[in-house]
């Protein structure tokens, strides 16, 4: 683990900027209207809600997709850690009242448990992921 830690740790800031670069270029949201996905509930006026679009396990090399339901429109933090803490990602997002939805690649990130949050200022989303 310690081993996989430190190749994190080593990566150049190229390849930390391509990563990076990667993630922000392929989040993409959309608004639907609210409620249109029945599995996915919004709670009351405050109501933000997340889940994965397909599996939380990845493999390497693949994209990861999470769907987010708000019941309204504001601005985000979203932040991609690590198991230890450490802040991969951490940017500004427009959640748009709706659904939307966030897909990054994961063809950057070392094996090991990962974690994404959406932090409003009512409210805060976690997801755990792993990537295999």
């Amino acid at each position: 683990m310690f081993q996989k830690l430190n190749v994190l740790l080593k990566m150049n800031m190229k390849t930390f900027a391509t990563f990076f670069a990667a993630i922000l270029i392929s989040i993409s949201s959309f608004a639907a209207a609210p409620g249109s996905n029945p599995s996915l509930p919004v709670y009351d006026s405050h109501g933000l809600a997340m889940q994965f679009l397909g599996n939380s396990r990845v493999k390497a090399g693949n994209t990861i997709a999470v769907e987010l339901n708000s019941s309204f429109q504001t601005m985000a933090e979203l932040i991609v850690e690590n198991s230890q803490g450490k802040q991969l990602v951490d940017t500004p997002y427009e959640v748009a009242m709706g659904v939307n939805v966030l897909k990054f690649s994961v063809s950057e990130i070392p094996s090991g448990v990962y974690f994404i949050k959406v932090k409003t200022e009512l409210k805060t989303e976690i997801l755990t992921f792993v990537v295999q």
